[in-house]
């Protein structure tokens, strides 16, 4: 038993199939015109298997960079090795007598206390992790109000 897709002109299929496009591309445009920075960015991130991604499009390339707790935890944890002199600072004696669980609580802090231009500044063009090491170090001084 044929279908009545079977017994359609070949014309007609293309125009079908064209018409499913144009509606298609359609609610697509309305659905990505509706989402916010963030819905699109964490579809990104949800659609991205690496820390960084990059597009080559026509007309440009775009490149994205994913920061998470980790390594706003490990850029505490590079300050705090970076300012472990001969002679401790008191910030580092401190962060240092934190449990594991303690450190991360204030890695998750940092992270939601950090301005997001602040956060891209520290970064620069050059992904210059070190200054943001730098940053959480000097927040964790002064929120503890130690003068090191």
């Amino acid at each position: 038993m044929k279908s009545y897709w079977d017994i359609l002109p070949d014309e007609l299929h293309e125009l079908i199939y064209d018409m499913r496009d144009k509606i298609l591309f359609e609610e697509r445009e309305k659905i990505k015109n509706s989402l916010t920075k963030e819905e699109l960015f964490s579809l990104l991130y949800k659609k991205t298997t690496f820390k960084s991604e990059t597009v080559k499009m026509d007309d440009f390339i775009c490149k994205a960079k994913i920061y998470d707790k980790i390594d706003i935890f490990d850029a505490i944890n590079l300050g705090m090795n970076i300012n472990r002199p001969s002679s401790l600072s008191q910030t580092v004696i401190h962060y240092d007598s934190l449990s594991y669980d303690d450190q991360f609580d204030l890695a998750d802090e940092c992270y939601n206390v950090i301005p997001l231009t602040d956060f891209i500044d520290l970064l620069g063009e050059n992904d210059e992790f070190i200054n943001l090491a730098d940053w959480m170090f000097q927040y964790l001084k002064t929120k503890w109000a130690y003068p090191d």
